[in-house]
């Protein structure tokens, strides 16, 4: 909007007074950039988002028109149809996999070589914006370098779940499970180690303020082995908290 004076006269005499106009003026944006800082995942959020109007329930959001509110200006924006696109406008199952061969060369032959195919696959569930639901599979060569140099092949399975029923509060659940068949005898003569370990928790994650965030965590392993000196159980129970100034 612009102040103008405008002054009408004539031969006689003349009259001055202000008026606001107001110039529409055109504008393209060829882009929008969020930049978001997270607190804590699952607990903080953030999007752009935008109406679209009159839209049916089987319609598709390929080349619908969107409203933005940018700076309680309101921006139309011209959707475009992507990769992954479909009718409901977001992708709610989910599949990823991927393979591939493994080869370990180790120089007592009967004691660390293997040869086999390795790979992975993850089924994730979106039921609504705040629940996240995922399992895995996977088959693997491994080792605990930190306490062991055997390698072994692990079989397993991960199932994993989210929850972020307000803002400032989140839950996850997460159990996992393994055969792991060790490669090369424990000890010469003997049978091959095999353990069988289980690792569950249950996190619950509260940040009231931006600066302030707290973590209460329960977690139960076990492990079953051939090898009965590697056999344990442990459940652990853990509370946490950050206040930043």
């Amino acid at each position: 909007a612009y102040a103008v004076s405008v002054t009408v006269t004539d031969v006689v005499s003349s009259a001055t007074t202000g008026l606001t106009v107001a110039v529409a003026c055109p504008m393209g944006i060829s882009s929008l950039k969020l930049q978001a800082k997270f607190n804590r995942v699952g607990t903080d959020s953030c999007a752009i988002s935008g109406t679209l109007p009159s839209l049916a329930a089987t319609a598709s959001v390929a080349n619908a028109v969107a409203t933005l509110d940018v700076g309680d200006a309101a921006v139309v924006l011209q959707l475009k149809k992507g990769k992954g696109a479909n009718k409901s406008g977001s992708l709610k199952v989910s599949l990823n996999a991927n393979g591939g061969y493994a080869w370990r060369t180790y120089a007592f032959a009967e004691r660390g070589d293997f040869a086999g195919g390795v790979w992975s696959a993850t089924l994730q569930w979106l039921p609504t914006q705040n629940v996240r639901v995922s399992f895995e599979r996977f088959r693997d060569i491994k080792a605990y370098l930190d306490a062991e140099s055997d390698h072994f092949v692990a079989t397993g399975s991960t199932l994993s779940a989210t929850w972020a029923p307000i803002a400032k509060l989140g839950l996850s659940l997460r159990a996992s499970q393994e055969d792991q068949s060790y490669i090369g005898a424990d000890v010469f003569g003997t049978p091959n180690r095999r353990d069988a370990p289980f690792i569950g928790s249950f996190v619950v994650a509260y940040a009231p303020r931006a600066r302030a965030a707290f973590e209460f965590a329960v977690r139960r392993e076990t492990r079953d082995s051939t090898s009965p000196r590697f056999d344990y159980g442990a459940a652990t129970a853990s509370m946490a908290g950050e206040i930043r100034f």
